[in-house]
């Protein structure tokens, strides 16, 4: 099911999508593998990056949305990607060691809190079945999180 490279990538959505206290972020892709050079010591081509991204996609690690804008001069411009991190894709960085406690904390409750509510897009909204039950949280307290190695 989980590949290795999953983790790279997925902590790195999640790493910017915190940055900005989101629980969405849309970085272009140029970034993301700017990021996964710079922060996890992965190159790899953009194509590379985005059969990853089909796969994490396809597992349901992660869900994106291709963001279009309609310009009067231009017609349909294109715009980066916007991304999520399902329950599945939160509880897979719960169990290799990323610190993401608060936000399985939030999916457990009805909805996240929102500065402001208006302002959300609709495709971002957190979708019924990424939410996270009561048995789920008790299951990933009793499960042993790994430790890191001493530096």
């Amino acid at each position: 099911m989980s590949k290795t490279y999953y983790l790279p990538v997925l902590s790195t959505l999640f790493g910017v999508s915190r940055k900005y206290k989101k629980y969405y972020s849309f970085p272009s892709q140029k970034k993301i593998c700017q990021l996964l050079s710079s922060h996890q010591g992965v190159d790899r081509s953009r194509r590379t990056l985005n059969r990853w991204l089909r796969c994490l996609e396809d597992e349901g690690v992660i869900r994106r949305r291709r963001r279009i804008r309609l310009d009067k001069k231009l017609g349909m411009v294109f715009q980066s990607t916007l991304y999520m991190i399902t329950k599945k894709g939160y509880k897979l960085l719960y169990k290799c060691g990323v610190d993401c406690w608060n936000v399985l904390k939030k999916l457990q409750k009805s909805k996240f809190s929102h500065k402001d509510k208006d302002n959300v897009p609709e495709f971002a909204q957190v979708l019924p079945e990424d939410r996270i039950t009561r048995e789920e949280i008790a299951e990933l307290r009793k499960a042993k999180k790994p430790r890191l190695a001493p530096a």
